[in-house]
């Protein structure tokens, strides 16, 4: 970019005229306070590959190149350089293409027959200039809307703009037929530390407060101050019992450890929250306030420092449930009631079975299957306990499985971060290869930053198990997990998967994830193939695997079940 008069401008000239490009070459070589150092290219392909070996301060286009219509042109050196300013060569009988591109993005044209040296070193500089003063505008302007939305205290979202994304995560999760959830939180007395230690005491906890926020939620999670000591999270693509855990892995983040204040005095400091879904309220934010604000009371009425909902887990159980509700719980506590189920994995090319995932199910009438009963197991805090048992029965259930057909089981992210690697390796039987496991994680599970997982996962892939990361590509999936967790296979969730056969969308966002696998090195398992069709567009994608109900339902697995029939 031009910085002062005595500094040369470098040019870049993309002109098919070789006579024309010599006479520009001679013109301008002459001139001074501002001198020009000219590059030429006769064609665009090989003028857009100037641009990023030369790196001009401005480019000089002709319009009609050998290699490209005067729109696709323009487009192309735009595309490739947005940011260099470009001025049109243009002759008389295409002056009107010229005038047009302008209006299209283009700093200015010349006429090539009315031209002098002076005149066009002139119109490059200001064309510099132009565009760089265009650029600070867009600089400010984007700063001003990133201003707009921003709480100038913590950089979290403000008011305004955590309503602009509440309008549209309503919109996608009625669509995609998802859960959107809503947590409002303040903090407890907070009065107490501005009258204490003073109002930017206060802004220090604040600001503290949003970074241990920050440290337990997704990176699709939204988090706003709406003022004062209140915040708002929502959470896209999450059940009730989930975000139950979250709003707990929030309040103990903020309640963890005191807040040390640059005066060297601390304060501790908790909060109380309240958790609802967004269904049947307005699009709104003061709509849905309105309805959370109900569950943030009764934390404040019973005590503070803790996390009600609505509907109320608790009065659930207490008013409705009572005894019947608790036998329930200590069925699943105790692991009773629980059988185990398998589905196939197939090859797709080879048509042959490769693997069988072993999944749980549960005799308990109204919690067959596994979305319900590990839902009410994780509001009820036996999640891992449970999720324990389903592992162990699993394991036991693949052990009649021939040594070359690979075991999938299913673990949540929460269970692996707090059960020793060795309790899991401990129930795998000596007689089969640890490399015939795929220890299968949920990434629709994977709450907050993924790197707690990093460390039990290489432990098991030390001992020559197999990783599998499942449920990818649910809503706007966190690829930050399977960079960090490196899996040796990725499982598309089956929402990519259903009707991909005439859905240019779900071809587009399954394209995307099948370059990520490939960068990864890993291979890629469809879900919930249904279809012929979905089927047969897959093989096309070279897609490895697959498993659904296009091959029959997952089965029941005893003692008789006879692996070499199936």
């Amino acid at each position: 970019m031009l910085q002062s008069d005595q500094e040369r401008i470098k040019v870049l000239l993309i002109e098919d005229d070789a006579a024309y490009a010599k006479l520009l070459q001679n013109r301008l070589g002459r001139e001074v306070n501002p001198s020009i150092d000219l590059r030429s290219a006769q064609s665009l392909h090989t003028g857009l590959e100037e641009i990023g070996k030369f790196k001009p301060d401005v480019i000089l286009l002709d319009l009609t190149l050998p290699d490209s219509s005067p729109k696709e042109t323009v487009e192309a050196v735009k595309n490739i350089s947005p940011k260099i300013p470009v001025v049109i060569l243009s002759g008389l009988d295409n002056e009107d293409i010229a005038v047009k591109a302008v209006r299209g993005g283009v700093e200015d044209y010349l006429v090539k027959s009315e031209m002098e040296g002076k005149t066009l070193s002139r119109i490059l500089k200001h064309a510099i200039e132009r565009s760089r003063i265009k650029q600070d505008i867009d600089i400010a302007n984007e700063r001003l809307k990133q201003l707009s939305v921003t709480d100038p205290l913590t950089g979290l979202l403000n008011r305004r703009g955590i309503e602009q994304v509440l309008s549209r995560e309503i919109q996608w999760s009625k669509r995609e037929g998802s859960n959107l959830l809503v947590i409002l939180l303040d903090l407890d007395d907070f009065k107490n530390v501005n009258d204490t230690f003073g109002h930017s005491a206060g802004d220090f906890v604040l600001t503290e407060v949003a970074r241990r926020m920050k440290e337990n939620l997704r990176t699709t999670d939204y988090i706003a101050r709406i003022g004062g000591d209140e915040f708002i999270v929502l959470l896209p693509h999450a059940r009730l019992a989930e975000g139950a855990h979250v709003g707990e892995k929030l309040r103990e983040g903020i309640s963890q450890a005191p807040v040390f204040l640059p005066s060297g005095n601390s304060v501790q400091i908790t909060s109380s929250f309240g958790l609802s879904d967004t269904s049947n309220v307005p699009m709104s934010l003061d709509g849905l306030l309105e309805k959370v604000e109900e569950a943030l009371r009764k934390s404040k009425k019973f005590g503070k420092n803790r996390v009600s909902t609505i509907p109320n887990i608790e009065e659930e159980k207490e008013n409705h449930l009572g005894n019947k509700y608790l036998s329930i719980v200590n069925t699943f506590r105790g692991g009773d009631q629980l059988h185990v189920v398998a589905q196939p994995i197939w090859e797709l090319g080879s048509h042959q079975v490769n693997g069988y995932e072993f999944l749980s199910r549960s005799d308990v009438e109204g919690f067959e299957m596994p979305d319900d009963f590990f839902e009410f197991c994780s509001a009820n805090n036996i999640l891992n306990i449970v999720d324990y048992f389903c592992y162990s029965n699993c394991v036991k259930a693949s052990q009649s499985v021939p040594k070359e057909i690979l075991r999938h089981i299913n673990l949540f992210p929460s269970t692996l971060a707090n059960t020793r690697v060795e309790r899991l390796l401990d129930i795998l039987p000596v007689a089969i290869p640890k490399f015939s496991y795929c220890i299968e994680i949920s990434e629709q599970q994977i709450i907050g930053e993924p790197s707690y997982l990093v460390a039990p996962i290489k432990a098991l892939k030390n001992e020559g198990l197999l990783i599998a990361v499942d449920t990818v590509g649910f809503g706007r999936s966190s690829f930050e997990s399977l960079i960090l967790l490196e899996p040796n296979f990725i499982k598309i969730d089956r929402r990519f998967i259903d009707g991909i056969s005439h859905d240019d969308a779900k071809v587009r966002s399954f394209k995307r994830i099948m370059n990520v696998a490939s960068g990864l090195g890993a291979e890629v398992i469809a879900e919930g193939i249904e279809r012929r069709e979905d089927y047969e567009i897959l093989k096309t994608f070279k897609v490895t695997y697959g498993q659904g109900f296009l091959w029959g339902k997952p089965f029941l697995v005893n003692e008789h079940t006879n692996w070499d029939s199936l």
